[in-house]
């Protein structure tokens, strides 16, 4: 006889899981991120430095 699997939100127990300590949406922890961000605003100043305004 199959055993069956009960699939639940918050693990098995179905107790409410506790919230984060600390929610955040950016994570500036990672240097990919900070690298990628100084690159997109170099460009947007290149970009800006060379319309004829």
């Amino acid at each position: 006889m199959a055993t069956r699997i009960h699939l639940v939100p918050n693990g098995a127990s179905g107790a409410p899981s506790a919230p984060p300590t600390n929610p955040r949406r950016f994570n500036y922890d990672r240097p990919l991120v900070i690298g990628a961000a100084l690159v997109l605003w170099a460009a947007i100043l290149v970009v800006l430095k060379l319309l004829p305004i």
